[in-house]
């Protein structure tokens, strides 16, 4: 029946133990010592149930080749200090927050970008900037990132501006108040910063702070008109 041992117990040869439960130790002050290597699968008696270390007696380094399937995965906050998380061959997560996609990026829901001046920039196929998109308290911007230029702007007190020549070829639309900039361009005639192929619909008043020259036929329907 039952074999106690008082002193050390060793086996030369294979041990084999059929049926029951094997139980090594009766205290954490036991130590269970592996001085080979696992030759089989290890599973756990029952499903979700039992741990692999703890937070206060946490294993060292995890070597897997193969896949990990894991239901929830937390990382401590210095976990990625020296190093990067690849997803796939698509994207990166770096060190320093930054995130890399390869691919096509789709999005469910809304995207946020947070900070003074949160900026979004379009680089071309050589990785070089062509143009940014920026916005703060006071103004939404695209600008050209090659060069500096400015290509649209609307402020927070409600102007719009669009330096440069700007060419609309479907009109434009002005409800509240437009300022068309064109101190980058010549000043003649002949040089006008917008050309505005499909005509303008102004919902307010326009005013015209300089001259006004019309080439072609020039209709006033209803209303009072007042020169002088």
């Amino acid at each position: 029946k039952n074999v106690n041992i008082g002193g050390n117990l060793t086996v030369t040869g294979t041990t084999t133990f059929n049926g029951g439960t094997i139980t090594l130790g009766d205290a954490d002050t036991d130590n269970v010592v592996f001085s080979a290597d696992v030759d089989s699968n290890i599973i756990p008696d029952d499903d979700d149930s039992f741990d692999l270390g703890s937070s206060t007696k946490e294993w060292q380094d995890l070597f897997l080749d193969g896949t990990a399937h894991i239901d929830v995965l937390d990382v401590d906050e210095t976990a990625f200090v020296t190093t990067k998380l690849s997803v796939g061959t698509g994207a990166t997560i770096f060190a320093n927050g930054n995130i890399a996609i390869a691919g096509v990026a789709t999005v469910g829901n809304n995207i946020e970008l947070f900070g003074t001046g949160p900026r979004i920039t379009f680089n071309d196929e050589n990785e070089n900037p062509d143009f940014y998109i920026e916005a703060n308290a006071t103004q939404f911007l695209i600008q050209d990132a090659s060069n500096g230029a400015q290509r649209f702007r609307i402020q927070s007190a409600g102007t719009v501006d669009i330096p440069g020549n700007t060419n609309f070829s479907n009109g434009i639309d002005v409800s509240g108040v437009g300022n068309f900039d064109d101190t980058t361009q010549s000043t003649s005639a002949t040089t006008g910063a917008v050309i505005i192929d499909g005509g303008v619909g102004i919902a307010k008043n326009l005013n015209v702070g300089g001259n006004l020259t019309v080439t072609g036929t020039t209709t006033f329907n209803g209303g009072t008109i007042t020169l002088g």
